[in-house]
């Protein structure tokens, strides 16, 4: 007698396998996207406090540059209609002004581990992806002006020195940048001997130009950094 094949069941048993194995790949896709979301909400929050910190220093360095060329502008008002030639008593503390570039010391390790997780696909807002992706550029514009404009001023202050005995003004920057900013400027001044010629007041004007773009791109870095922070703040709540 020939053995007859149970078709329904084995087709039956078959779906179910294979329902199976489909479940179990779902659920494990599932499971894999819902840890994906955590990491990176938890990139997101993590990008949110080194954002924080962040505008913390961008506006300390802002206040910097923002008194440094208060200070150049005061030299300059000093020097301005003094024949070439003739030497003017300056405080050592407007000196300074010369000397305490502030070069920027912004934290980017959170927002740069979270670009390069992947993770920012499974941001929603367009505006905040955008955003993310542009910050660590804004910075790197900032620190390299920063940095050239360093190198320009060191050159000037060497020629500067042979001139001038700027050691008062170098022991003065110490103590003021050790204060910050928003310190007051020492009452103990030393007055320092400036002679005017065609080449200070183009130090003092190119100093100037410099303060002012640097502040300018401090200040936008920390309304950008504020304004990423709201957004990234909206995406994880």
């Amino acid at each position: 007698m020939k053995r007859q094949i149970p078709w329904t069941r084995l087709i039956a048993e078959g779906v179910v396998i294979v329902g199976s194995i489909l479940l179990a790949f779902g659920v494990d896709a599932w499971w894999s996207e819902q840890q994906a979301r955590v990491a990176a909400r938890q990139g997101l929050a993590s990008a949110l406090e080194e954002l924080e910190a962040s505008q913390a220093e961008l506006e300390r360095v802002a206040l910097w540059h923002e008194r440094n060329l208060n200070g150049v502008e005061a030299l300059r008002a000093m020097v301005e209609g003094e024949p070439d030639g003739s030497d003017v008593a300056v405080p050592d503390t407007l000196l300074a002004s010369l000397l305490l570039l502030n070069v920027s010391d912004v934290p980017t390790a959170a927002v740069d581990a979270f670009l390069s997780s992947g993770h920012i696909d499974r941001v929603g807002s367009a505006t905040l992806r955008s955003d993310l992706l542009a910050w660590t550029a804004l910075l790197k514009d900032v620190r390299d002006d920063e940095v050239r404009f360093r190198e320009v001023f060191d050159s000037r202050l060497q020629v500067l020195e042979e001139d001038v005995d700027l050691t008062s003004a170098f022991d003065m920057s110490i103590p003021m940048f050790m204060a910050g900013p928003a310190s007051r400027a020492p009452i103990d001044v030393t007055l320092v001997d400036l002679p005017v010629s065609r080449w200070l007041r183009n130090l003092l004007s190119g100093h100037s130009a410099a303060y002012t773009v640097m502040m300018f791109q401090s200040r936008l870095a920390h309304t950008r950094a504020i304004e990423l922070s709201e957004l990234i703040a909206a995406e994880v709540d």
